[in-house]
């Protein structure tokens, strides 16, 4: 009732204004102190209902937050209750991670088989390096056999067979 008494002012100063001037108080003449008290009623209501909303339960919440979770599922637990005080990092909910549990196994086996896979490979890469190495050190073997067989060639000691066979 006080929030209409407030927001009339504007509408009984022009009525005492128009009963002074001796002018009728017709919708015209009340115009701008009409559109004042709606304007005015409006912004007190909607300051008065944002601060202070309806409760039926007995509890009036100052400020209304939405909670909003980070994965998706079906709620399995509250760990909260209703009015109670709750901190940031607070845990508010269970959710049912059975599908998240799942995809971590796979990715861990995942992972698994790609290490195996890269032991694999560095195996194989360790007996490449060998055969690299060991077929060098053979053709260094021959290198020094062609060059000991060429020597003796050029002296005249053995024939072309012997050194063939060499």
């Amino acid at each position: 009732m006080f929030e209409l008494l407030f927001t009339s002012f504007p509408v009984i100063i022009r009525y005492f204004q128009l009963k002074r001037r001796g002018e009728a108080m017709t919708v015209w003449n009340m115009r701008t102190s009409v559109f004042t008290w709606a304007v005015l009623a409006f912004a007190l209501f909607m300051t008065i209902f944002y601060f202070h909303p309806k409760s039926y339960s007995g509890l009036v919440p100052f400020r209304t937050v939405s909670v909003v979770a980070q994965t998706s599922g079906l709620v399995t637990e509250v760990m909260v209750t209703n009015g109670q005080r709750i901190a940031k990092g607070d845990v508010l909910f269970r959710i049912e991670n059975s599908s998240q549990t799942a995809s971590l196994a796979q990715a861990e086996a995942e992972i698994g088989k790609i290490l195996a896979a890269e032991s694999k490979a560095q195996d194989t890469l360790k007996v490449a390096q060998a055969n690299v190495t060991k077929a060098k050190a053979s053709r260094e073997k021959i290198k020094v056999d062609l060059e000991k067989a060429q020597i003796l060639l050029d002296k005249k000691v053995t024939t072309e067979e012997a050194v063939r066979d060499l």
